[in-house]
């Protein structure tokens, strides 16, 4: 009788330790098919830090201005919310270009704008996960781009050249796509709008990759 009571207590205290040691263990936040390959993907940004680097051309508003190319480097921070991503960057980068823009109005023969700018933006993006490869992210930025602009004008056998070269505010507005190419990497393609004070905005397409540590 005693022996039959000890077995009973001692399976009830197993059971008990099972089902205790089962809510110990930590619910995935993120998850979609059986084969859990959508959790997967979203637990790649655990690691909390990561960054990108991504080739970049834009498309001049204002007249004039060139179009301008080159490329940006991210360092971000992961912060994992109810179904989502929230993405806090550092961003530097650099943009320039040089071509013969319009003339329109003004009395030359020929109008030549150089660009460089050098922007350094703060930034937060809000990761939306599609499917167990994809994600959407939409975000803005916000910072100080250090900027050349150099115009020449030339008429007859003559040319003046007439500098902007200062730190101007900048802001951006972007979204894009992620694609999953690694257990740490991700294919990035996007679009950003880029607004310098004083100009009109740059439309910017951009794509590279990001890596999480």
């Amino acid at each position: 009788m005693k022996t039959s009571s000890f077995l009973r207590c001692s399976a009830l205290a197993v059971a008990l330790g099972f089902v205790q040691a089962q809510a110990a263990v930590p619910v995935p936040q993120y998850s979609s098919d059986s084969s859990g390959s959508y959790g997967k993907y979203t637990q790649k940004y655990d690691s909390t830090f990561g960054m990108s680097i991504k080739g970049a051309y834009g498309w001049a508003s204002d007249d004039y201005l060139p179009d301008v190319a080159g490329g940006f480097l991210s360092l971000q921070n992961y912060i994992e919310g109810d179904q989502v991503i929230h993405e806090i960057s550092l961003t530097a980068g650099v943009l320039g270009g040089s071509d013969n823009v319009s003339t329109s109005g003004l009395q030359v023969d020929s109008l030549k704008s150089r660009m460089t700018a050098i922007p350094v933006l703060l930034g937060y993006d809000l990761n939306l996960s599609l499917s167990d490869v994809t994600m959407f992210y939409v975000g803005a930025k916000g910072g100080i781009s250090f900027n050349d602009n150099k115009l020449t004008y030339r008429w007859g056998n003559e040319s003046r050249s007439v500098s902007d070269d200062d730190a101007k505010f900048t802001w951006t507005v972007n979204a894009g796509f992620k694609f999953s190419v690694g257990e740490s990497t991700d294919f990035i393609i996007g679009y950003e709008m880029v607004k310098f004070s004083d100009y009109d905005p740059y439309h910017v397409i951009e794509a590279g990759f990001s890596w999480n540590f």
